[in-house]
């Protein structure tokens, strides 16, 4: 992987094309950030200084908490770029009703973006942006779409995803959305007065109440509903303004990046403090690491240069130009056993891989639908045996009656829930583990490894009962799994999926509930009257127990 220098004198012609009105820009970069997002809130901005010509106001909307060393370190950069920005750190400000609702809405602080035409209210246009971004281009590439905007539009967003196999709204949603795939919501450009005019707050709390237990990703699904409902006032840009993990998964999707470059780089859900996908980590660093006011060729792109080659687990190359990624199969000399021992690896956060993850459901539910089927099935003859055999019984009375009976119901529903969850889970984990390692190593899916699954799960299945056993059960076990095989390979095959995206989508469904639950479990720990009273009184000490946390964190990501 070799990179060039960075020519911002090139990156000035192109993006001057776009707009002759250069000097007159009055760019406005939006920001909402809360808990430990203060580091990379900070490389977003300096990302955005380090390629402009224009000079932009910040406002920054936080914790109060932050507010210090926000103005701490902005300042010395002011002072270092001889005032080429300027900023403003603000207070959040949700409405009065369902204040602490709106602000854990999804993410902490996200819904915050919903009421800015409301809380800028001084304010005509602005750039907003998640705090996991980077401007790879001037950010004048993107400020110049208002240019493009037609007078009725008043807001421009990218699309959510480029491959309808693979994207969410159009397979998930469960509440109206944008156009055929959504929009995602990190990098938007916002006219405050046609949508102070188009009484945009007023649409907000209404959609919300109606559509709350729909909802996934909180204020970005309310904002694809508001333009489900209006989509003439949307601007849609390509996803090179708003460039995710999801486009390049397994393979690009985003084609225009591969000759007109990436202008924001977007690492949502993580991924710039992930080794999930080493360039947007190698990428994050080498901004991070960049003192402005440094050699941007030494200090910057080098490092840069040498990160992004260490990278080499990775799916993606960058090319010689800094704004272009090409996909590109960095594994060629990774072997099938290489894969399988990389399957059973923990991650830096000790989950265990996609491919481990559905083995363990589907083992989990193979333990709960045989316990279920196999104790009803015991029970219900137990039952019936009982009322057979008993007619001519003399009890005391009934309560002696009907105590035996459910003694003998209950024991029955034990011994059959145990003899039928431990056989399926069994047969079932064999196969998955089988099928799983096979398909890992070979490197493609196809319906010979769960012939072979089959044939190894019947055997096992039978191995207890003799030869003769073993080669009925493995006939038998390697019909149904090319049974299986053929049925799967034929739904994939109709639907444009693959067997990893399927995985994929599990996993991601697991991590989006992982992280509700800890939310869940965060905010409820703050309504604890012990917990309120222990760091009322830790912090007279000069710690409290939420300082404990975020120190852990930062610990953490050192």
């Amino acid at each position: 992987m070799c990179l060039s220098n960075i020519n911002t004198k090139e990156s000035e012609t192109s993006y001057n094309e776009l707009s002759p009105q250069n000097n007159k820009r009055n760019i406005v970069i939006a920001v909402v950030t809360c808990g430990d997002r203060l580091q990379e809130t900070l490389t977003m901005i300096k990302s955005a200084l380090m390629f402009t010509n224009s000079k932009i106001h910040f406002i920054i909307l936080s914790e109060g908490q932050h507010k210090n060393s926000f103005n701490e370190k902005l300042s010395e950069w002011q002072s270092l770029l001889k005032s080429r920005f300027t900023y403003k750190v603000m207070s959040l400000i949700f409405p009065t009703d369902n204040a602490l609702e709106w602000r854990k809405l999804f993410k902490p602080c996200a819904a915050q973006r919903l009421f800015l035409p409301s809380v800028l209210s001084d304010v005509d246009s602005l750039l907003y942006v998640d705090t996991d971004t980077l401007f790879l281009s001037p950010v004048e590439r993107v400020w110049d779409h208002f240019n493009l905007m037609n007078s009725s539009q008043i807001a421009a967003l990218a699309p959510e995803h480029e491959d309808p196999n693979v994207g969410w709204y159009n397979r998930f949603a469960r509440h109206p959305y944008y156009g055929k795939l959504g929009v995602n919501s990190g990098v938007m450009l916002m006219n405050l007065t046609r949508m102070r005019a188009f009484k945009w707050v007023e649409y907000v709390i209404p959609i919300y109440k109606k559509y709350k237990l729909k909802i996934t990703w909180g204020d970005q699904d309310i904002i694809n509903i508001i333009f489900h409902f209006h989509p003439d006032k949307l601007y849609i840009y390509s996803c090179r303004y708003n460039y995710r993990p999801d486009h390049c998964m397994y393979m690009n999707v985003c084609k225009q990046v591969e000759t007109k470059g990436i202008v924001v780089l977007h690492g949502s859900r993580g991924f710039f403090h992930s080794e999930k996908q080493p360039v947007f980590q190698s990428i994050y660093k080498a901004f991070e690491e960049f003192q402005l006011g440094n050699d941007l060729y030494y200090d910057f792109y080098l490092p840069l240069e040498t990160y992004v080659e260490l990278a080499t687990e990775t799916n993606y190359k960058v090319s010689k130009d800094i704004e272009t990624v090409k996909s590109a199969d960095l594994s060629n000399n990774e072997t099938g056993l290489d894969r399988v021992k990389k399957m059973f690896i923990l991650d830096e956060f000790e989950n265990v891989s996609p491919e481990v993850s559905s083995i363990l459901q589907v083992g989990c539910m193979s333990i709960f639908t045989g316990a279920l089927y196999g104790g009803v099935l015991s029970s219900r003859t137990a039952y019936m045996d009982f009322m057979r055999n008993n007619q001519a019984s003399v009890f005391r009375d009934h309560l002696e009656a009907k105590k035996k009976l459910q003694d003998k119901v209950t024991l029955s529903f034990g011994k059959g829930a145990f003899r039928w969850a431990w056989r399926l889970s069994l047969f079932s984990t064999t196969y998955m583990t089988v099928n799983t390692t096979i398909s890992v190593y070979r490197g493609k899916f196809g319906i010979l490894e769960h012939t072979v699954a089959g044939a190894t799960a019947g055997l096992l299945y039978k191995f207890p009962t003799g030869p003769r056993a073993w080669v009925v059960g493995t006939i038998l076990g390697s019909i149904l799994g090319t049974i299986a095989g053929t049925v799967t390979y034929g739904l994939l095959t109709l639907t444009g999926s693959s067997w990893d995206e399927v995985r994929y989508w599990q996993y991601k469904w697991k991590e989006n509930r992982s992280d509700q639950y800890k939310e869940a479990i965060d905010s409820q720990k703050h309504k604890d009257e012990l917990y309120l009273s222990h760091n009322a009184k830790a912090k007279e000490a000069g710690k409290g127990l939420t300082d404990i946390d975020i120190d852990e964190n930062v610990e953490l990501k050192k």
